[in-house]
């Protein structure tokens, strides 16, 4: 009985380690959320105007017509923003693109890059 009680306790063990190491590899991937700034790619600047912001699968972004916000969802699985419309987009190395458009993540080594 009493091994028992130890094989139980080092599966447990295991079980949460492996718990553990599961969580933070997860927690130390390139996070899409934060702000986005509208990057000019043959002048190599970008808009301080035009903020693209990103929150869990939330997506906003100024509409180019008028004042107002466009929403749209993002669907990390597929590589697609859902809205009114359904499109690809790209993430690589702090750029957002989509629909022939790119957006810089703030703060990340692209955007510190720009800002020299």
């Amino acid at each position: 009985m009493k091994n028992k009680k130890w094989y139980l306790v080092i599966v447990a063990i295991i079980l949460v380690l492996g718990g553990a190491f599961f969580a933070v590899s997860k927690g130390g991937a390139d996070s899409m959320d934060g702000k986005y700034y509208l990057y000019y790619e043959d002048s190599n600047t970008c808009s301080d105007d035009t903020i693209m912001t990103i929150h869990g699968k939330d997506v906003s972004l100024p509409s180019s017509s008028d004042d107002s916000t466009i929403s749209l969802k993002l669907d990390e699985k597929n590589h697609r923003l859902e809205g009114s419309a359904s499109m690809p987009y790209t993430y690589k190395d702090g750029f957002f693109s989509f629909s022939g458009v790119q957006y810089v993540k703030e703060n990340s080594k692209a955007y510190k890059d720009l800002e020299k």
